[in-house]
């Protein structure tokens, strides 16, 4: 039998209607936002990835440069024509919202704020990102980004650079080291030899870079230029020492747990001059140096600060918390306590006490933990203020009241009286 051409022409589509339909109604997804299941090869799942968190915008716009002090760091590092949209990682383990920050720190010209901000969250691998501020203005400047790179710790050196302290990520192939950034690419141009033990604390200073190690009774120090070769060691008197370089004696101080060593240097070599041992119990993990040589402020948190100035040692404070921040022309020591985020202002050298105060209940309001506290030189009585939620405020201290100016804002304030 012969089949008749109009009907061989209806074929596909019967054949469609008969069988393609109920294919298309199996495929179908259950709910119209059901999503199909991402296929993944062995060689993807396989790669080790970094989880974005936070967002750093570049936006054609009106730069902050031109508003900038002519030849300052803030200057340097503007990008002509590009201003910034930034919304930090979160910090996983908080329940309020702070940021994902590392560090914060001040330019040697006190014109840029750099803060360090943890891509990935507290439990995965991580990048790095250095959001850079400018204290006048308040405007980001410039951002540089470090794929694979978890840097925890920063230090700005007038005379070497900038250097960071980065964490091994095995999964990188990234060992536990120093780092010499250069400005304004943020291309790493020195790298230590892996540190096998952590480190307590680090400092720059004297053309070195001095460090000390957990569980171990000396202090080491690496050239600042190369960071190259093993470091040299040098005998302390204490278990993981902690150094503090002091610049304006050329001195390095030496502290920990029982007591803190004062260094001269003579050809480089640290020679001592002096000790003064703590009451016992007191293990100091900060430490600023005062304006007599000799003088310095440490703080252990929870318990009170010990201030070590004319000859004698002094306590300061109750329950103390994990900033201490001397504010050099006006000779006043700001001491973090515990009790609601307070700041304890105590004039040097005899320590006397002032009023406490909380950033945090100044106008603008907000309920925000202090983060860092940096001292403004040549600004009497003013500090730098980075909450835990990446705001920046500058506390000037000279009247009869603390007041607080607002300079970058990340996240709003709590508008209230």
């Amino acid at each position: 039998m012969t089949i008749p051409t109009s009907f061989r022409r209806l074929l596909p589509t019967i054949f469609a209607l008969l069988f393609g339909a109920p294919l298309l109604l199996c495929a179908a997804p259950t709910s119209p936002t059901a999503a199909l299941p991402v296929i993944r090869n062995a060689e993807a799942d396989a790669e080790t990835t970094v989880k974005p968190t936070g967002e750093l915008l570049r936006i054609r716009g009106n730069s902050p440069g031109g508003k900038l002090p002519a030849g300052s760091t803030a200057a340097r590092l503007s990008e002509a024509g590009v201003c910034f949209k930034w919304t930090p990682s979160p910090r996983d383990t908080s329940q309020i919202g702070e940021a994902d920050l590392m560090d914060a720190v001040l330019s040697p010209d006190e014109s840029t704020l750099l803060l360090v901000e943890r891509i990935g969250g507290s439990d995965a691998p991580n990048s790095t990102r250095f959001v850079f501020v400018a204290v006048a203005g308040g405007g980001i400047v410039r951002s540089i980004e470090f794929p694979r790179r978890r840097i925890t710790e920063v230090r700005w050196d007038p005379a070497a650079g900038l250097f960071a302290r980065q964490e091994a990520q095995p999964e990188f192939g990234s060992p536990s080291a120093f780092l010499r950034i250069s400005l304004p690419d943020g291309a790493v141009s020195a790298t230590s030899q892996t540190l096998a033990v952590p480190t307590t604390d680090w400092c720059i200073g004297g053309g070195s870079l001095w460090f000390g190690e957990v569980g171990e009774k000396y202090f080491l120090k690496l050239p600042a230029d190369t960071l190259a070769g093993a470091p040299e060691k040098s005998r302390s008197t204490m278990i993981a020492p902690r150094p503090l370089w002091i610049p304006a004696q050329r001195q390095l101080a030496i502290y920990g747990n029982g007591g803190v060593e004062f260094y001269r240097m003579k050809r480089g070599v640290p020679e001592l001059v002096d000790a003064v041992p703590f009451p016992a119990g007191f293990a100091p993990q900060l430490a600023v140096a005062l304006n007599a040589p000799g003088e310095v402020a440490l703080l252990q948190p929870g318990k009170p600060a010990l201030v070590l100035a004319g000859g004698a040692v002094r306590r300061i404070g109750n329950r103390t918390g994990k900033l201490l921040c001397f504010l050099r022309e006006a000779a006043l020591l700001l001491v973090e306590e515990q009790q609601r985020n307070s700041l304890l202002p105590c004039k040097m050298p005899l320590g006397d006490p002032g009023a406490p105060f909380s950033p945090g209940k100044l106008k603008p309001l907000n309920r925000n933990a202090n983060f860092r506290l940096l001292p403004l030189s040549g600004a009497g009585s003013a500090a730098l203020l980075v909450d835990a939620k990446a705001n920046v405020c500058r506390l000037d201290l000279g009247g009869k009241r603390p007041k607080k100016i607002m300079i970058f804002e990340a996240a709003p304030t709590v508008k209230g009286r």
